[in-house]
């Protein structure tokens, strides 16, 4: 039994000593074009990381729904050609919602998404 634990902990030994090479990848290269949108069903525009903007989200979302943020998951917004574009739900409930708005923040449209039937 002594040899049998001797011989696994010899061969253990002797398999993780051996040569270690080092793996490398490139490093991502950023460039300073700003980040297009990958959010499915999503306009062609780009993503705006502005905190104002990100606030007036806020905003609309507890003005013209009754929930209250903390049950809000929301979506990167998106500036298109017309103006914001972002999706939102109710973590609580379970709804979803894709607002739409000018780029002042003035006409603002909430479409609510109905679930599909599988």
């Amino acid at each position: 039994m002594k040899f049998l634990m001797i011989l696994i902990l010899c061969g253990f030994i002797t398999a993780c000593s051996g040569t270690k090479t080092a793996t490398t990848s490139k490093p991502k290269t950023h460039s300073n074009n700003p980040k297009t949108n990958s959010l499915k069903n999503a306009p062609v525009g780009k993503i705006d990381t502005s905190e104002t903007t990100s606030k007036k989200a806020a905003e609309i979302i507890e003005k013209y729904t009754k929930y209250a943020l903390k049950d809000i998951a929301r979506s990167q917004i998106i500036k298109t050609k017309n103006g914001y574009w972002w999706k939102f739900s109710n973590v609580r409930y379970g709804q979803k919602f894709i607002v739409t708005t000018d780029s002042n923040f003035n006409n603002v449209q909430i479409k609510k998404q109905i679930k599909k039937k599988t």
